[in-house]
């Protein structure tokens, strides 16, 4: 009988330690849709958890309904304001001299030295797509769909401004650089994420996990950050919800998703 229940507690264990590492498929149901014309934005106060100061990784899903301005183009993900000054970081789509991402770092809230890729993002296509920035090396990696895109750029300061602007999803704090298109799936980390990690996490939500800053899915009402830090967000001006989501993308189905994983690390 002893050895009939130590036998029976170690497979209820093995059994739970499954149920618990396992992850929970999930709907990715909704994604933000913002129109350039309404000056539509989501935002959170300033926070610890956002006002990243060293290595740092954006990541989001996009589909854009037009090209982008000049610069600054559309500010897809920041967390600065020109009055203050207050500017800290800004992850940008423009079209100066051909369409291209850009990162934009302050160290000091004034400056805001940028760097850039090439890239054409075609209209009316969901891509993932992703910047990280190294402190000590004062460069950034921009990829897109998980390959990187173009080589590794200098020339940024070594670290972040620590100011209290709000952080952004579309636009910020001058006209012109609100979003036109669909944002899904926005997570911010305060590493270095790795080309694996990018790729193969792009069709996966993760609720939490280390060095995870911020996750909204962008699921239901849009506003809830998952990553258990609580920086909900603020829908100003009406941004709509729309079932056209990134996670049904060919991209994602070629891979073998179906549907969502969300991950939450114990």
């Amino acid at each position: 009988m002893r050895k009939f229940l130590k036998n029976s507690i170690v497979i209820f264990s093995l059994l739970a330690l499954v149920m618990w590492s396992t992850p929970v498929h999930a709907a990715n149901t909704e994604s933000a849709d913002f129109e350039v014309t309404s000056s539509q934005y989501l935002s959170a106060g300033d926070d610890p958890d956002l006002s990243i100061t060293s290595d740092m990784t954006i990541e989001t899903w996009v589909k854009f309904e037009s090209d982008p301005p000049g610069n600054p183009g559309f500010r897809i993900i920041s967390k600065r304001n020109s009055t203050g000054p207050d500017k800290s970081y800004s992850f940008d789509y423009d079209s100066t001299g051909g369409n291209r991402l850009k990162l934009e770092i302050s160290a000091d809230g004034s400056d805001s030295p940028q760097v850039v890729v090439t890239v054409d993002l075609n209209t009316a296509e969901w891509h993932h797509i992703a910047v990280t920035y190294d402190a000590s090396a004062g460069s950034a990696t921009f990829y897109v769909d998980g390959v990187q895109e173009g080589s590794t750029q200098t020339g940024l300061p070594t670290s972040i401004f620590d100011g209290v602007a709000a952080f952004h999803i579309s636009g910020g704090d001058v006209d012109g650089t609100y979003m036109d298109g669909l944002v899904d799936d926005v997570r911010l980390w305060d590493d270095i994420r790795t080309q694996t990690e990018i790729d193969e996490n792009k069709c996966i939500e993760i609720d939490s996990d280390t060095n995870l800053k911020g996750s909204w899915h962008l699921n239901n009402t849009l506003l809830i950050d998952s990553s258990g830090n609580g920086n909900n967000l603020t829908n100003t001006n009406s941004t709509a919800s729309t079932t056209d989501v990134a996670h049904n993308d060919p991209l994602c189905a070629e891979e073998g998703f179906n549907d969502v994983m969300i991950i939450s690390k114990i």
